[in-house]
């Protein structure tokens, strides 16, 4: 029973250890690690875009009309973004690639242009409250 107990500890401290989030700030990430740091830093980023997003809105709350034309630019702007990811990034053909490596890459594309976006949001913002 002790013996069994033992080797559930040790398993559990493995599983947490090979579950723990890599240094992102390491210049010797595997490349799973960059996988997993690139994934959390477009999430981060998806966050940032959701606030920025939703302060426009209320920037423009008291125009209705306002605010459903920056909801159907939001939308629009979502569709562009994922057609063009779809473009840079086919799921097949002879240009199509698979791996760690193409994820990072695919993630960072995806990060540049939320990145713009987010600053468009901000100079929208700026726009509707002279801020």
């Amino acid at each position: 029973m002790v013996l069994a107990a033992s080797m559930l500890i040790s398993f559990r401290v493995i599983a947490a250890q090979t579950t723990a989030k890599p240094n992102c700030d390491s210049s010797t990430l595997s490349m799973t690690e960059l996988t997993h740091c690139s994934d959390d830093r477009l999430a981060q980023l998806e966050v940032q875009l959701e606030r920025e997003y939703r302060a426009v809105l209320v920037s423009a709350a008291d125009d209705p009309k306002l605010v459903q034309a920056i909801k159907n630019s939001q939308n629009a702007w979502i569709v562009y973004r994922s057609k063009l990811v779809s473009v840079a990034f086919p799921a097949s053909g002879p240009h199509a690639e698979s791996g760690s490596a193409l994820i990072v890459e695919k993630n960072d594309f995806i990060y540049d242009l939320t990145r713009e976006q987010i600053e468009h949001l901000r100079e929208l913002k700026h726009i509707y409250t002279g801020r």
